[in-house]
């Protein structure tokens, strides 16, 4: 068996279905796992993630996101990721703040300015000047701000203006407040981008303990993709590993507790105080209906949320429209570690909750009574699979591939369960000619206690 100085292999397989061989990593000394998949692919591709656990919606994860891009000991320029998004020969470049994550992804085919990428990305994420430039934090995060004595003081920074802008939109509120109820004492009950009211509330010295907590290479996952040589991405990487020694980090997420009751909520979101609100209220009909390491679940509640909510034939989409519940349909998409399916009637009145409510189980009750349409059923899980094979149509396949990897790191033991699906999808295939796929509406979306039914009624001026 071959050595790696400095790291462990404990896998290797073959994986067919993105035509890779996975080389799975251990650390000695501070056991991060890095996982490689090799192929012939000249866009290479690098990853380093986090698991970043908020506990409150002060933004601090991605404050964070941004601050380790400012500078760190090595790179002492202003802004290095500009820097780079300017002279590299760069195909992909980004940080990316989920709710319980945080990415940080590059990608090129020119072997020395990937080497170079990586050495970037590494050294910010290890060791961001953030610590001797407390500005760094005041300019991402927040701070005060008057131009003119006579005027009010004002919140002022990179992301409270994100976010600002973030919470104009519909969908961010609603999801806000979808995930605050259906998980409520989880950490996706917060906001990781961040609410602007609560934004300010974080102080320089916990958004340092933040990432002096999960910044670590024990807490992280790394990631190498492409036809980069093995042995020398490894020694790269080891050079910023081996300043640190192993250390136990509390950053399991705990599953939500089901509910004993189905829930009812409404709430209010603000609109402008000039605005109407006739025809702008939201209804939502959710339910958790398993765990996103359940690759077939995923699947089938991907189909189904197509087939009921999505598509333009989707039935449960036309009869809300049919019966002027609203004006337009959108589906509830998964969230982290829980798989969460349901559908959002936009432009609606909080009136019709009773009504909406009704409707969607009425239908549902049919379609288990009376099957789904089969020819639909596959059709649909034939764009998923091609969806699947081809990374989504994107330009770089190895960022989609480390995202689905991550989501087996962050979840369970497994590293492959989201890139090796042929078999998964050929049994959801055949369950197709079964009641399968109606046992599954009956079970998770009718006769399942949880779930939320979540009205949002627009009023004027709500945050004046």
């Amino acid at each position: 068996m071959q050595d790696y100085k400095n790291f462990k292999l404990i896998d290797t397989r073959e994986l067919s279905d993105i035509n890779s061989t996975a080389f799975l990593f251990e650390h000695e000394k501070t056991k991060a796992k890095v996982l490689k998949l090799a192929n012939d692919d000249e866009n290479k591709v690098f990853s380093i993630a986090f698991k970043t656990i908020p506990q409150d919606s002060t933004g601090v994860a991605h404050i964070m996101e941004h601050s380790v891009l400012n500078g760190s000991k090595k790179y002492t320029t202003r802004e290095p990721f500009m820097d780079l998004v300017k002279s590299s020969l760069q195909t992909f470049l980004n940080a990316i703040t989920y709710p319980d994550k945080t990415c940080y992804p590059v990608a090129s085919r020119n072997a020395k300015d990937f080497k170079n990428l990586v050495d970037v990305y590494l050294d910010a994420v290890f060791n961001p000047i953030v610590y001797e430039k407390k500005n760094i934090f005041y300019q991402e995060g927040w701070h005060y701000e008057i131009k003119n004595i006579d005027d009010d003081i004002k919140y002022n920074g990179v992301v409270y203006n994100e976010m600002k802008g973030a919470y104009s939109s519909i969908y961010t509120i609603i999801f806000d407040e979808l995930f605050k109820y259906l998980y409520p004492d989880t950490t996706y009950a917060h906001s990781s981008g961040g609410n602007p009211y609560n934004i300010p509330d974080l102080t320089y010295d916990k958004f340092l303990e933040f990432h002096d907590k999960y910044y670590h290479p024990s807490n992280s996952f790394i990631y190498f993709y492409g036809n980069g040589n093995i042995e020398e991405e490894l020694d790269h990487l080891s050079k910023y590993l081996e300043e640190y020694d192993y250390k136990k980090i509390d950053s399991d997420i705990p599953y939500q507790k089901p509910f004993e009751k189905a829930k009812k909520v409404e709430v209010e979101y603000n609109i402008s105080k000039d605005e109407n609100p006739d025809g702008k209220d939201v209804l939502v009909y959710a339910a958790n209906v398993g765990h996103i390491t359940n690759v077939k679940d995923a699947f089938v509640s991907t189909i189904l949320s197509d087939v009921l909510f999505s598509n333009e034939s989707a039935i449960i989409k036309e009869k809300l429209l049919q019966e002027n519940i609203c004006e337009s349909v959108e589906n509830v998409s998964s969230y982290g570690q829980e798989i969460t399916m349901g559908v959002i009637a936009e432009n609606s009145d909080v009136k019709n909750t009773e009504k909406f409510e009704a409707l969607v189980k009425r239908e549902l009750e049919n379609i288990v009574k009376n099957g789904i349409d089969k020819d639909e059923l596959t059709s649909t899980l034939n764009k998923l699979e091609y969806d699947l094979k081809e990374a989504g149509s994107f330009h770089t396949k190895g960022v989609i591939y480390f995202l689905k990897s991550a989501l087996s790191f962050m979840y369970s033991d497994s590293y492959y369960d989201q890139l090796q699906f042929s078999e998964t999808l050929a049994e959801c295939r055949k369950l197709i000619d079964t009641d399968y796929y109606e046992k599954f509406i009956e079970e998770k979306l009718l006769n399942n206690n949880f779930k939320l039914i979540l009205s949002l009624k627009a009023t004027p001026g709500l945050n004046l």
